[in-house]
């Protein structure tokens, strides 16, 4: 991993998550989701989500702040950040960027949101990253 600008304002952090999961289809936001609950990060292109169990001690090293158990690191390479966020800060952006997803609609060609499973798995993510 290489050493990236971390971002800690909020305001970032939520543009960060915006832009990860919100352009996207149904089936690839119901599997990213449901790895999620399943407290599994992914990759896709030069982006990637990350729970501390997933990362080795050279990556951990390479954050710039003490890693716990309850945190998230997204990683963008192509533009060199990071952001390392509480679960709950998490959940809370990836609900309000899911919920305006799903009133947007899907983008054009794409089929219609699985409004019922993906509301679904975000209860099934609050419940594993234990929010209350």
């Amino acid at each position: 991993m290489e050493k990236f600008r971390l971002i800690t304002d909020k305001q970032e952090t939520e543009q960060i998550i915006n832009s990860f999961f919100g352009i996207s289809s149904n089936s690839r936001l119901i599997k990213e989701l449901t790895l999620i609950s399943q407290k599994k990060g992914f990759n896709r292109d030069y982006e990637s989500l990350s729970f501390k169990h997933e990362l080795d001690e050279e990556d951990i090293n390479m954050i710039q702040q003490p890693m716990t158990d309850k945190h998230i690191l997204i990683s963008i390479s192509i533009l060199e950040y990071e952001t390392y966020i509480p679960f709950d800060e998490f959940y809370e952006y990836l609900k309000k960027t899911i919920l305006q997803l799903l009133k947007q609609g899907p983008l054009n060609g794409d089929l219609p949101f699985d409004e019922s499973e993906i509301l679904r798995l975000l209860e099934k993510i609050k419940v594993s990253l234990e929010i209350h």
